[in-house]
């Protein structure tokens, strides 16, 4: 059917037909099971159930075969379903019991003084280059900001902007920002670790060989080994029968040293 339009002529561009207008659904499909009565002496409700013998067969080798189309187009292998994880990571603490005479609990140490040194090396480490990323960030805004040309300056037809100006302008504002950003990194890094570090507790030197309490591997040789090499680099006596003891124990012991190499020299 043509629409008049307000002027007088007809619009040709849609097309109202039937063939383009009605929307065709496909057939139903039939229902697998339909109500039937139950029979009329139990009283009971209606029940589902196929027609006959051949439908109930045929929707049996039908779901049959779905399943099997399933299970032939995914991969069991064990490549892609086996789910590999991560070794796990060594502990850096393990309880280790306090002394015999306190009956305190267990409190958790480090292994040695080397592995007490090393984790406070990596957490400075940590935190250091944190701290130098996000100053990164603040230091190229306020590079940007001061060597960007003021807002005025184009309003009164001045020279054009020197991007090269500019760029070594900011070059040398962010080296100087970064150099002071450094510092004080390095002074954060140190006294969040302080505290936590020197808290700490170690364990003592023979613990692993001489008490039954498990703790990390006790009774091995390269256990026993590697104690008492990290422990010769970083020499200290607890207490006799003491199990373990603290980090500023150990760095009063460096710091004693230290003094007393001071003092030969």
């Amino acid at each position: 059917m043509d629409v008049p339009l307000p002027g007088g002529s007809v619009d040709q561009s849609e097309d109202y037909s039937p063939a383009a207008t009605v929307v065709r659904f496909d057939p139903p499909l039939p229902l697998l099971r339909a109500p039937v009565p139950s029979s009329a002496a139990s009283g009971e409700p209606p029940v589902l159930a196929f027609r006959n013998a051949a439908s109930w067969r045929a929707a049996w080798e039908a779901a049959e075969a779905s399943l099997l189309s399933q299970c032939e187009s995914e991969d069991y292998s064990p490549a892609a379903t086996v789910v590999r994880f991560d070794p796990p990571l060594p502990l850096l603490r393990a309880p280790v019991p306090s002394s015999a005479a306190s009956g305190e609990p267990p409190v958790l140490a480090f292994r040695n003084a080397a592995s007490w040194r090393a984790a406070w090396e990596a957490a400075e480490a940590s935190l250091l280059s944190q701290c130098e990323a996000g100053a990164r960030s603040g230091c190229s805004i306020t590079a940007s900001r001061k060597c960007k040309p003021p807002w005025w300056k184009g309003l009164f037809g001045g020279a054009p902007t020197d991007y090269e100006e500019r760029e070594r302008c900011e070059e040398r504002e962010m080296a100087a920002c970064l150099e002071a950003a450094r510092e004080a990194c390095v002074k954060f890094a140190k006294e969040k670790c302080i505290e936590p570090f020197r808290d700490a507790r170690i364990a003592s030197e023979g613990l692993l060989e001489n008490t039954k309490f498990a703790v990390w591997g006790a009774g091995s040789n390269t256990a026993s080994s590697s104690l008492c090499i990290a422990n010769s680099q970083y020499p200290f006596n607890p207490c006799p029968g003491a199990t373990n003891y603290k980090g500023s124990d150990l760095l009063d012991s460096f710091w004693s040293e230290d003094n007393n190499i001071k003092d030969d020299d």
